[in-house]
């Protein structure tokens, strides 16, 4: 038991006829009072300096009562701590009491990769790529709060299209943070279109179409039929090659000597003949193909004595007529 102190109150009309002897002391049983002590779950984020729980809440003691509660939990690197509640003091012994710990957690603080916006030309490998760190507390750095090698990387090659790619930062380890990517970092990178080349403007070369080989090939040359090239003819005022008076192997209208301005025009003809087939026109001698082709060639093309010009001949039931010299294919 404990001792107690006895107060007595006495009183009554009679009190005066009685001579009291008071108790003032007394052995008592006392139980205990219930009280309670919990704890406060208290969540942060690391700082760099010594954190602890935000407290305990206290219930049932009587006030007065001289108790002490110690045992909050108490941290400094990010990670998890419990606490360790206990009770002392004076009036400790007349409670029965109910302790509950909690956790003080400290979540490590975050540090941010941040990519320097960066622009390349398309079909060039996007290098070198830079950016920064931040969020570092309790003035600590780079150097003194984290390990490894910073490195910068994206998705891009120099085979990647025109358009905007992520640059992410990596490489960084650190017991008291975490990375994130800064949000500017999905689209830092820019690859632009490839400058265009000077290109020298060369014109084409020209196109000489060649006529169709004529339906009646007996008259072209084996060397044309085997090429089938381009071919012309030259058609020219032949008073430019004889004097006045001689027979001109151009233009031939009504057996009249036509005196016009030399010259010399480069058209379409039909295949070029051998020079065998075209002497035989020219003087009418000669048989086969050539010969047949020259028709009258000898009535047309009359001999000459050595030395001799030809004069204005006519050509006999022709009212219009006109000759061509065949020249060569042009190679």
């Amino acid at each position: 038991g404990k001792t107690v102190t006895l107060v007595n109150t006495l009183g009554g009309a009679d009190l005066a006829n009685y001579s009291i002897t008071e108790q003032t002391t007394a052995t008592a049983n006392i139980e205990k009072a219930s009280a309670t002590v919990n704890a406060t779950a208290t969540n942060t984020s690391y700082s760099g300096a010594t954190q602890s729980q935000t407290g305990a809440s206290i219930n049932g003691f009587i006030t007065g009562d001289k108790i002490t509660v110690s045992g909050l939990a108490v941290g400094t690197d990010a990670g998890t701590y419990v606490s360790n509640l206990t009770v002392s003091g004076e009036d400790r012994i007349n409670y029965n009491i109910n302790i509950t710990n909690a956790n003080l957690v400290i979540a490590k603080a975050i540090l941010t990769y941040a990519a320097d916006n960066s622009s390349f030309s398309v079909g060039t490998t996007p290098t070198p790529l830079s950016g920064t760190v931040s969020g570092f507390v309790n003035n600590e750095s780079q150097s003194t709060a984290t390990s490894g090698a910073l490195t910068w990387t994206t998705p891009a090659t120099s085979e990647s299209s025109a358009g905007s790619y992520a640059i992410d930062g990596s490489g960084l380890n650190a017991n008291n943070y975490s990375f994130s990517q800064a949000a500017g970092n999905a689209t830092a990178l820019t690859l632009t279109p490839a400058p265009a080349q000077s290109v020298s403007s060369v014109p084409p070369a020209p196109v000489v179409n060649a006529p169709p080989l004529p339906s009646d090939t007996s008259s072209a040359s084996s060397a044309q039929l085997a090429r089938n090239t381009p071919l012309f003819s030259l058609v020219f005022d032949i008073d430019t090659l004889f004097p006045t008076g001689a027979r001109r192997v151009g233009n031939i209208v009504n057996n009249a000597t036509q005196s016009t301005a030399p010259s010399a025009t480069l058209v379409p003809t039909a295949p070029v003949v051998s020079d065998e087939s075209l002497n035989e026109r020219l003087t009418g001698s000669g048989s086969g193909a050539g010969g047949s082709a020259g028709g009258n060639s000898t009535n047309r093309f009359p001999s000459l004595a050595p030395g001799a010009r030809p004069g204005n001949e006519s050509r006999e039931g022709d009212s219009q007529a006109q000759e061509e010299l065949i020249a060569p294919a042009l190679n």
